[in-house]
């Protein structure tokens, strides 16, 4: 239901009805589970409490800036704990070509409006989706979902097929970003497959892992806010991230840091009202930290390090990969906390999963 919610037109009148519907089902269905859980002692009382703690300010800051999405991300995590890890990444894999493949067909066969954005100039197709970004982005998280399913069974003919459809993803939306996070992500899959040298998991691995949320958000956040289009290095770095730099360092200027979540509205992707301002921030990390606040982006990166400290203890090489992946792509593009996306932080969920590490 994410992925249709982010069509162009979805030809249902009571779509949205529809969707709440669902959401407060979940919500209820998320609820009994967690009972259940409760009273057959699935919880400590230091977790319970915690998690009363928890779901009290993630409530907190949904009510402050209007957003609700991050609290059904956080209920998805919290009732993961007995699901098997695998289970859930396989069910979303098929779910995501399941309805995505609905959507391009009703695409093709015009029940859903390809709309191009900026006709006439670089002429990117949406393929149904309301934002040009969209299923690119879509895509790169499935081929992520689909290498932690493979592994080592990845073919080089799965490679190739992947590569192909990513090339023509990119001809139809110039969509940057995600083209060269796929094909980063196919390479060192099958470097990684290829390589015996590389899977067996090494400390720099743990050293990487552990060091890359702090260090990227850090990184992103201070170069957005020292961010000068008067320098010839922060200008060219600003091009290459398609203005990033200089939207961020609007953003922090605009609205600064508080501790706490606002209410913003950011305005993003082709805006035909000229009396409102492109002010959308793209990296995850300065988003979050501008519109939940500083205690969100803490509690954030203290999540991301455990997971990385938990992929450290399984030894697992794909899914440090995997990691590596969606934190350097959260840097720059803000789909790490996005259900439309990304369902790798059920961090309880992997704790509890016996992960099978295979290697030739």
């Amino acid at each position: 239901m994410y992925v249709f919610k982010m069509t162009y037109n979805f030809p249902f009148k009571y779509f949205n009805l529809l969707l709440n519907f669902i959401r407060i089902l979940a919500y209820m269905l998320l609820l009994i589970k967690f009972t259940l859980d409760f009273f057959r002692n699935e919880y400590t009382i230091k977790e319970i409490i915690i998690l009363i703690i928890l779901s009290m300010y993630m409530a907190l800051i949904s009510y402050q800036s209007k957003t609700f999405g991050y609290f059904t991300y956080f209920a998805y995590m919290v009732t993961s704990k007995n699901v098997n890890y695998n289970k859930i990444i396989r069910r979303v894999f098929i779910t995501f070509v399941l309805s995505t493949s609905m959507v391009l067909l009703l695409t093709y066969i015009g029940v859903i409006k390809d709309h191009i954005f900026f006709e006439g100039t670089r002429n990117r197709h949406g393929l149904g989706f309301n934002w040009t970004t969209v299923f690119p982005h879509m895509f790169m998280y499935m081929v992520l979902y689909y290498i932690f399913i493979r592994r080592d069974k990845i073919s080089f003919y799965e490679v190739i097929i992947i590569v192909l459809i990513n090339i023509c993803l990119f001809k139809l939306t110039d969509t940057k970003s995600p083209f060269a996070f796929t094909l980063m992500t196919i390479i060192l899959a099958y470097l990684i497959k290829k390589l015996k040298f590389l899977q067996k998991y090494k400390k720099i691995y743990s050293v990487i892992s552990i060091s890359l949320p702090v260090a990227l958000s850090t990184f992103i956040v201070l170069i957005s806010a020292f961010f000068n289009n008067d320098s010839a290095f922060f200008s060219k770095f600003n091009r290459i991230l398609s203005g990033r730099l200089a939207l961020g360092n609007y953003a922090i200027k605009q609205y600064g840091f508080e501790l706490f979540a606002r209410h913003i509205i950011f305005a993003g992707g082709e805006i035909k009202d000229s009396s409102i301002t492109y002010n959308f921030v793209d990296s995850s990390y300065l988003l979050y930290l501008i519109n939940f606040g500083i205690i969100f982006l803490v509690l954030l990166i203290v999540l991301l390090t455990y997971f990385a400290h938990l992929i450290n203890t399984k030894k697992d090489v794909y899914m440090f990969m995997i990691f590596c992946i969606i934190t350097l792509h959260s840097t720059f593009d803000p789909q790490l906390l996005n259900l439309c996306f990304n369902y790798f932080l059920m961090v309880w969920s992997y704790k509890n999963t016996k992960i099978k590490i295979s290697h030739g």
